[in-house]
């Protein structure tokens, strides 16, 4: 089946985006569990920060989520990555009959 273009596009900008916040925050497969911690704190702390009304724990889950995710993505190849995007977006993005094809090819499968 061909990819529709839009959703790669998007699947593409995406991954870019993770590919720098990885960057950004030195996230590598092989964090220890402390640099874990060390970051999802910092994260949440600065989440907390700026929203009145919030503190640090209110953002924990949520960034520790968000760190895993980073972690997981910091060891796929680029195509990879776009390939795992590109599932995430496609119903965002498709028609309902790009949407109707996956779902018929899935139950041939």
């Amino acid at each position: 089946m061909e990819r529709n273009q839009q959703v790669l596009a998007t699947a593409f900008k995406k991954a870019k985006r993770k590919i720098q916040r990885i960057k950004d925050l030195n996230i590598r497969p092989d964090l220890s569990e402390e640099e874990i911690d060390q970051i999802v704190t910092n994260l949440a702390t600065a989440k907390a920060l700026e929203t009145e009304g919030k503190t640090v724990k209110d953002f924990l889950d949520g960034q520790q989520w968000y760190v895993e995710e980073l972690i997981k993505a910091s060891s796929m190849t680029g195509e990879e990555l776009v390939n795992a995007e590109y599932d995430d977006s496609f119903a965002d993005v498709a028609t309902e009959a790009e949407m109707f094809d996956v779902l018929d090819a899935l139950r041939a499968a």
